[in-house]
């Protein structure tokens, strides 16, 4: 059975929400232990965004 454009959109938000919590909690690991510093507003940020998943 083939997808509706809408499943399309679904999974494309999905997979853009999965890449960018990804890439925010690496960026703030790499920020803590690397630069003695925090992204303030990233684990809230992540945490909102798996809550939209």
């Amino acid at each position: 059975m083939r997808a509706s454009w809408a499943d399309a959109i679904e999974e494309t938000l999905i997979a853009a929400l999965l890449g960018l919590m990804t890439l925010l909690t690496f960026a703030n690991v790499i920020a803590r232990y690397v630069f003695n510093s925090n992204i303030l507003w990233a684990l809230e940020l992540t945490v909102f965004a798996f809550a939209w998943l």
